[in-house]
């Protein structure tokens, strides 16, 4: 179960990669007469996002949040190498070390990992992790349109995190037999 459970987070970083690549693509080709909402290929984006996302709840019920977090994160790599043709020596020289820092903070986050199971939850961890992020969606759109790429890439990271801590959350309290009747 756990070599199925860990090809999830995987599979979700290839379909992001996969996402990212058509959304820029559908970016690019977007016009006055024709917004980028209309192009088939941001569409598809979308669509591949979605399922990535339902890829890391799977992987969520199973994994720890840090290995998920992990490897999705490997998107970012991914996608640099993927957008110059699969072949990282055609990246730009800044681009391959950017590339290569993000490997190796990869891999001291899964180095610094401690085994053995997480401690029990509080009780009002699952009330505050959703209702925090609930606000954090809630000002994603506000932030973004403020035009403030370091204040939206802030509330984009916490909500990324967030959203994953809710999911593991909900899990663990479904598996501990606890009862909350939004998870």
């Amino acid at each position: 179960m756990t070599a199925l459970a860990l090809a999830a987070p995987v599979a979700a970083m290839l379909v992001n990669t996969t996402a990212s690549l058509l959304e820029a693509g559908g970016a690019r080709r977007a016009r006055a007469g024709s917004p980028v909402w209309r192009q088939p290929r941001y569409l598809a984006g979308l669509a591949f996002d979605a399922l990535g996302w339902a890829l890391s709840v799977a992987a969520l019920r199973v994994l720890p949040v840090f290995a998920v977090q992990t490897v999705l994160t490997g998107t970012v790599a991914v996608t640099a190498v993927a957008a110059h043709g699969g072949d990282p020596r055609r990246l730009p020289v800044r681009e391959r070390y950017a590339v290569a820092a993000v490997v190796v903070g990869l891999v001291l986050v899964a180095a610094s990992a401690d085994p053995g199971r997480p401690d029990r939850l509080p009780a009002g961890a699952v009330p505050v992790l959703l209702v925090s992020t609930g606000l954090l969606l809630a000002a994603a759109v506000p932030v973004a349109r403020a035009g403030h790429p370091l204040l939206t890439t802030a509330v984009a990271g916490l909500a990324f995190g967030g959203v994953s801590l809710s999911v593991r959350a909900c899990t663990w309290r479904r598996r501990c037999g606890a009862r909350w009747p939004t998870c």
